[in-house]
């Protein structure tokens, strides 16, 4: 398996957790840009705040740093350039409730561990 297959598997094992956890999914794999640099891989609603989520997996013991350290101070503007773009794009204005999260998908022989990180 490939690091972008990982990726796809880790997306959908995210997605399913959010729904089970009361996000409604408004949008995925949402880019903008050039070289669609800027990027959201889930966009979700709950509780009337607009969550802007990156998705990082890994195989356990795979990566020095943990996924949920791989997303920087500049991963984080790209990701808050996006979400104001869809914003704009979805009529909802900038004062309304938005955040960034991750959710981390770390896959072993047991299946997947996932954490949910809110607001960074």
């Amino acid at each position: 398996m490939n690091w972008k297959e990982l990726g796809k598997i880790g997306e959908r094992e995210a997605e399913e957790f959010l729904k089970k956890n009361g996000f409604k999914i408004l949008d995925k794999n949402f880019r903008i840009g050039d070289n669609k640099t800027f990027e959201v891989d889930i966009i979700a609603k709950k509780d009337k705040v607009f969550h802007f989520i990156e998705v990082k997996s890994s195989l356990k013991g795979s990566d020095y740093f943990s996924p949920e350290q791989r997303v920087n101070y500049f991963k984080k503007q790209r990701i808050e350039k996006a979400a104001e773009v869809w914003m704009g794009n979805n009529d909802i204005s900038l004062d309304s409730s938005w955040q960034i999260d991750i959710v981390s998908v770390v896959f072993d022989e047991h299946g997947a561990k996932i954490e949910f990180f809110e607001n960074v």
